[in-house]
C-alpha cells in the first residue's frame, strides 16, 4: 500500500475556484463568522445574566444562529426567498455538520489528542462541506 493518501482534492479545488462560487464561499463564511458572534453571544447571555444551563443555552444559541445564518445567505448571499423546504434542507446540513463536529472530537478524543486539535479538524473541515452541501443541494440553482 502506498504512503500517499489516495484523496484527489482536484475536483473540490476546481469546484471552489469558479468566481460566482468562491464569492459565494466569501459571503458564506463571512455570514460564518456573523453566525458564531450571535451564537457566542446568546450563549454567554442567557448563562451569566439568565442562569440558563450552558446545554439549554447551547440550544437556544443554535437556533438562533442557525436560524440567521439561513436568513443572512437566502438574502444577501442567494438571493433567494425563505421557504420551508429549503430551511429543511439547510437544517440537515446544520445537522450533518453537528455529526462532523462530534466525529472530529470524539477521534481526537479517542487518540489521545488535546481537544483543541479536534476542534482544529472541524474548523478546517466543516466549513468547505457544509458550503459544498449548501450551495450543491439547499440553494441548488
Amino acid at each position: 500500500m502506498s504512503s500517499e493518501a489516495n484523496t484527489d482534492f482536484r475536483p473540490v479545488i476546481k469546484f471552489l475556484s469558479t468566481h460566482k462560487v468562491l464569492k459565494r464561499f466569501s459571503g458564506f463564511s463571512l455570514i460564518g463568522i456573523f453566525n458564531t458572534l450571535i451564537h457566542l453571544s446568546v450563549v454567554t447571555g442567557l448563562v451569566e445574566f439568565f442562569h440558563v444551563f450552558p446545554v439549554w443555552a447551547n440550544c437556544l444559541a443554535f437556533a438562533a444562529a442557525n436560524s440567521f445564518s439561513f436568513w443572512a445567505n437566502s438574502r444577501w448571499n442567494y438571493g433567494t426567498p425563505l421557504t420551508g423546504d429549503r430551511y429543511r434542507r439547510f437544517l440537515v446540513v446544520s445537522l450533518a455538520g453537528l455529526a462532523i463536529t462530534a466525529a472530529c472530537t470524539a477521534f481526537a478524543e479517542m487518540m489521545g489528542w488535546h481537544y483543541l486539535i479536534g476542534t482544529a479538524l472541524v474548523f478546517v473541515a466543516l466549513p468547505a462541506l457544509t458550503f459544498m452541501a449548501h450551495h450543491r443541494w439547499t440553494w441548488a440553482e
